[in-house]
């Protein structure tokens, strides 16, 4: 399930968000795909990906978060990623923005 609060990133095997798909919560780095909190291996598999109303996120192209990186939109979905980035994450950060507040 995704954090309630909006601070996840939604990642999908194959393009338009088909496929394996898993929620990922925020605030998190996860310098390693190879081992997430189920215990499944996102290593250099996502192809898509939406991002949470929240949520702050980096993709890194090599582990322990480095290599090329892409920033990722809050409340976007993105189809498809890149050629750049299609299969080829293998690192991610989560950031979580602060709430708005209610008026």
């Amino acid at each position: 399930m995704p954090d309630p609060a909006g601070c996840f990133v939604l990642v999908a095997e194959l393009p338009e968000l088909a496929g394996d798909r898993e929620y990922i919560s925020g605030p998190a780095q996860h310098r390693l795909l190879t081992d997430l909190p189920f215990r499944r291996n996102w290593r250099r598999r996502i192809r898509s990906v939406a991002v949470g109303s929240r949520a702050l996120v980096t993709l890194w192209t090599r582990e322990q978060l480095t290599g090329q990186s892409m920033m990722l939109r809050s409340d976007a979905t993105y189809a498809q990623l890149p050629a750049m980035f299609d299969r080829t994450v293998q690192s991610l950060d989560i950031a979580c923005a602060p709430p708005v507040a209610s008026q």
